[in-house]
């Protein structure tokens, strides 16, 4: 995966992550809660995989096989 798709996921999940809370300072049932919780855990686990994948060496856009190399 390249630098800038992880970019662009974490920044899609930290999105997801603020639209959730913000939902949770309306008035919700109680049912709408544990949905929107779930969902915030969900996308939590989802940036500590992201991280985790940051440790292995990115990809680049541009790689090319190196001359004679087979």
């Amino acid at each position: 995966m390249t630098i800038d798709m992880r970019a662009k996921k974490i920044l899609g999940h930290q999105r997801n992550i603020q639209r959730y809370c913000s939902l949770l300072a309306t008035d919700l049932t109680d049912l709408e809660r544990q949905y929107l919780h779930k969902r915030i855990a969900e996308e939590n686990a989802a940036l500590d995989r992201l991280s985790m994948q940051m440790n292995e060496p990115p990809t680049l856009t541009n790689e090319r096989p190196l001359e004679g190399a087979s």
